[in-house]
């Protein structure tokens, strides 16, 4: 199987649906839609390495059909290795998760264990959740490539250098 981009239990957004029709159950991949993903398994119907995802209504969808990206971390998905900031801009790491509580590093030392915490005390004391600063990817995509992506006539698209 193809190495999963994401794992059970993360919340992601869809971007980009490249195929509406390809939901099960009627789940609606459109732009915005966010939800967890509950199980990832392979393609069992053909040799490809494509992903499977279902979220936790047992809707399913394969990855070349969507474009997935995590969606914006806050106290209310907060997740092991998350990194939270107080007002003054110190960092502490996130230990452990219990429903609605969590166990934090010290201020900007991860490796010492300071306290366990509700998110709404984190929250009501103006803390953050760091959000992940993906690096840049780099695609290159043929003429041919961006107008099949963009359902556009073959020989119709024209690239200009700003």
């Amino acid at each position: 199987m193809k190495q999963a981009k994401f794992k059970v239990g993360q919340k992601v957004r869809c971007i980009i649906p490249r195929d509406p029709q390809e939901s099960r159950g009627g789940a609606g991949w459109t732009f915005g839609r966010v939800f967890t993903i509950a199980r990832v398994s392979s393609n069992n119907w053909s040799e490809s390495d494509t992903v499977y995802y279902n979220d936790t209504e047992g809707n399913g969808v394969y990855s070349e059909h969507l474009e997935l990206v995590r969606s914006v971390k806050t106290f209310d998905n907060l997740e092991v290795g998350d990194i939270i900031v107080d007002t003054d801009g110190d960092e502490a790491k996130v230990l452990a998760v219990l429903g609605d509580v969590f166990l934090k590093s010290g201020w900007n030392d991860f490796d010492e264990t300071a306290s366990w915490l509700t998110v709404s005390e984190a929250k009501s004391a103006g803390w953050t959740v760091k959000q992940d600063t993906p690096t840049e990817e780099i695609t290159e995509l043929s003429i041919a490539e961006l107008e099949k992506k963009l359902d556009l006539t073959a020989g119709t698209l024209r690239v200009k250098k700003d």
